[in-house]
């Protein structure tokens, strides 16, 4: 349950500096709480299902706000 609650604040807030900072993305994964760029970029695909770089070039662009999905347990 912890872990869906932080998965879910860290896709919030990955949004809101992709779209409000020019924070670079080994930066912005680091700041999230990930070791590398490649693990948030994994997360950021299966939260929105597109990279962060992809999200970013388009921030007006309404993309799917699927639900976080489930961790195995």
């Amino acid at each position: 349950m912890i872990r869906l609650l932080v998965d879910e604040e860290r896709r919030q807030l990955a949004q809101q500096l992709l779209e409000g900072s020019a924070m670079k993305l080994d930066e912005l994964a680091i700041h999230l709480g990930y070791t590398d760029t490649a693990s948030f970029t994994r997360a950021f695909r299966r939260w929105l299902g597109c990279s962060p770089g992809e999200y970013r070039k388009f921030p007006g662009r309404k993309l799917p706000n699927r639900p976080v999905q489930d961790l195995p347990r």
